[in-house]
């Protein structure tokens, strides 16, 4: 009969050895103090883009940013006007904390799906004309006149974004891909969004 100890004590030892570099690959690894929430900036309304503001002839109407253990949020809201028509933006980006990157990711899946819930109810109940898109990412609610609203997730921020444009006017399809452009912004990294 042969010692198998020997054996048992590689395996382990190798185990041991190996158990840190399969996490770093999954990207998975918890962190002694969990992930913090993303610093948010305190103005959101800064990230929007010089050029937008321009054309819309956007001013700030109100921002703030509150930050607790477990999550950040930032808001915003702009008004102007766009082809002659009044044209409003609110802003939102929400930052989750968790006690792992996974269970920081899985409570932004989470706040994703609510968002993009609430969408699909207040489409169900919509008047014809209005859509609903959804997909992993996020989701899109569209009215006819040109309104838009997307929820869509923020990976660097391990949050949620969303993005409402109200306008009733001309060029709903330029509304719509500046709503979109503003998602881009809002769920890049959020060391970026002040200039």
């Amino acid at each position: 009969m042969t010692n198998s100890r020997p054996h048992r004590a590689a395996a382990l030892l190798l185990a041991t050895l190996l158990t840190p570099t399969l996490g770093a690959c999954t990207g998975e690894t918890d962190r002694p103090d969990g992930v913090p929430a993303a610093t948010l900036p305190e103005d959101l309304c800064a990230a929007v883009p010089a050029d937008l503001r321009t054309a819309w002839q956007l001013t700030d109407s109100a921002h703030e940013t509150s930050v607790d253990e477990t999550v950040t949020t930032a808001t915003c809201t702009l008004a102007g006007s766009y082809l002659g028509a009044p044209v409003t933006v609110d802003l939102s980006l929400t930052s989750l904390a968790g006690t792992s990157t996974r269970d920081a990711r899985d409570a932004m899946a989470t706040r994703l799906a609510a968002g993009c819930d609430d969408l699909a109810d207040a489409a169900s109940d919509a008047p014809p004309g209005v859509t609903f898109d959804r997909a992993d990412s996020g989701c899109t609610l569209r009215r006819p006149g040109g309104d838009v609203v997307q929820v869509a997730r923020s990976v660097p921020a391990h949050g949620v974004a969303r993005v409402e444009v109200t306008h009733d006017g001309d060029n709903a399809s330029g509304v719509a891909a500046e709503a979109e452009r503003l998602v881009g912004v809002l769920t890049g990294d959020p060391d970026e969004l002040t200039p």
